[in-house]
């Protein structure tokens, strides 16, 4: 599971696990619908990947939006 947090700026941090690692990113928006939307996605992927639906190299744990 995921979860968002905004600094004073206003802009996103999408904070979540993969792979025995953390990893904390900025959304890159200050819209907090968008934010949710990529929270969302995001967890999506990660549940398809853990489902064995959606292959990751090991070494590309990059996803789209979220670098």
């Amino acid at each position: 599971m995921a979860s968002l947090q905004r600094i004073s700026s206003g802009t996103y941090y999408i904070l979540f696990r993969f792979g025995g690692n953390k990893y904390k990113r900025s959304l890159k928006t200050q819209d907090g619908k968008k934010a949710q939307a990529l929270k969302a996605r995001l967890e999506e992927a990660v549940h398809l990947i853990n489902g064995g639906r959606l292959a990751v190299a090991d070494s590309d744990v990059r996803f789209q939006g979220l670098a």
